[in-house]
């Protein structure tokens, strides 16, 4: 295998020509599809979600070390889009504002985990199709957004349990973003935020082969937290970054299988949380284990089950409570913070009283880590959830691990003006008859 450097040069030069020596109608869905998104020198993309309910959540984002920022959220409802309580429509302008002002790029997100209920029905046939994504044009060019985001909580799959689910979401989608494609055109992006197990299937199972969602998506954002919840028969990691434990998924392991089943690893944005879990243990000193010649201290017994119960504080409210240390290195009220070394991710421990408390989250240190998995793995960047939990420090940390001279970023700016690539094209134009076409198989 070539060296990283040399293969992302090499992608670079490749990008540049093809994107001016071919006409517009030479670009097929099919390279669209395996092609990556223009290489810059401003680096991979940074991105937070932006949760408009919270107060001076849009006046939190960095907007200096941010490329594109995710507004959250407008909800699914019977009729298409709507907005989520404690949300604006004042709100949405005020976040479009102030990320142009900065020129950034503002990207509406719709769904949610309390927000997905009425997807399954909006994309159900051609006609409700053509009316989702034409409602979802209005809201985007109203609100002066440059793309949308789907958070649809899930595909084929209950989420919080009063969903519409039906065997036929998965393709139903397929062929949503076709629709979507076709009428938004090449100069908004369309992502989707995506679970680490994948999509699931008509039969149940997850799709083995989702290459052809690449065809209209410029990006994943691959949900790469609360792997470890009230399901989990120990304490475990928000986020691990490698597999330590044989119950446990990681983001290399989802990574790997989203690529395996055809989405170009360039497309793929990594999703970093910026909050915590706290469960109870039911001993007063860590245990460790060993997982592949690795150690660990990340997986510890519960006091009792279905844990975590708690919110998630962020980062900056174990700060504010006292659990932890401005500068995130320390431990405080009682709790030692550890690192542990095989999933790359902080804890700490309190083992006074009854609550033997284990809270589990991400920090500086595992941001950087994971800055430069994102970076080694040739992924587009990360996405932050939420904009409002991460420190300056840990915005940092991502940027520090995402630096190196030839990396993935936006092929558009603010105004609509594009940065070294045809005009309207993202370096890949549409081939509009082949979008119609499996429009018409599925509809």
């Amino acid at each position: 295998m070539r060296p990283l450097p040399a293969l992302l040069t090499a992608l670079s030069a490749l990008t540049f020509a093809l994107a001016h020596t071919h006409s517009p109608s030479s670009h097929t869905l099919e390279r669209r599809a395996t092609s990556c998104p223009a290489l810059s020198p401003n680096g991979p993309i940074l991105s937070p979600y932006v949760t408009d309910w919270l107060s001076g959540a849009t006046a939190s984002v960095p907007w200096e070390s941010v490329d594109m920022a995710f507004y959250f959220c407008a909800l699914t409802t019977e009729t298409g889009v709507g907005l989520a309580p404690g949300t604006s429509t004042a709100g949405m302008k005020n976040f479009t504002s102030a990320a142009k002002a900065a020129g950034k790029v503002p990207v509406l997100t719709i769904g949610g985990w309390s927000g997905s209920v009425y997807f399954s029905d909006l994309v159900s046939t051609s006609q409700k199709r053509s009316a989702f994504a034409n409602t979802i044009k209005s809201w985007v060019t109203k609100y002066g957004f440059k793309g949308v985001s789907l958070d649809w909580e899930f595909v084929g799959k209950q989420g919080a349990g009063n969903n519409i689910v039906s065997p036929s979401d998965s393709a139903n989608y397929l062929s949503f973003l076709a629709k979507l494609r076709l009428t938004l055109g090449t100069n908004y992006i369309i992502s989707a935020a995506v679970p680490v197990v994948g999509l699931t299937d008509a039969d149940g199972s997850i799709l083995k082969d989702v290459s052809k969602f690449a065809l209209y998506l410029d990006y994943i954002e691959l949900m790469a937290y609360d792997m470890y919840g009230a399901w989990s028969k120990t304490t475990g990691p928000n986020s691990p970054l490698h597999t330590c434990d044989a119950n446990s998924d990681s983001i290399d392991a989802a990574v790997k299988r989203w690529v395996a089943a055809g989405f170009p690893a360039c497309k793929i944005l990594l999703g970093v949380a910026s909050y915590s879990h706290r469960w109870k243990t039911s001993k007063t000193k860590l245990s460790t284990t060993r997982y592949n010649n690795q150690t660990t201290q990340a997986f510890q017994a519960l006091a009792t089950t279905g844990q975590p119960t708690d919110s998630g504080w962020t980062v900056q409210q174990l700060i504010s409570m006292g659990y932890l240390s401005a500068d995130l290195t320390t431990g405080q009220g009682g709790y030692t913070r550890y690192f542990d070394t095989c999933t790359q991710t902080p804890f700490l421990f309190n083992p006074a009283g009854a609550q033997k408390s284990f809270i589990t989250y991400d920090d500086a240190q595992s941001y950087t880590a994971k800055g430069k998995f994102a970076l080694a793995k040739g992924l587009a960047g990360v996405a932050i959830y939420e904009s409002t939990g991460a420190t300056p420090a840990m915005y940092a940390a991502l940027k520090t691990g995402l630096k190196t001279k030839s990396k993935r970023a936006l092929a558009f700016g603010v105004d609509g003006s594009l940065t070294g690539l045809e005009e309207g094209h993202f370096g890949w134009a549409m081939d509009e008859s082949a979008i119609l076409e499996k429009e018409s198989l599925t509809a």
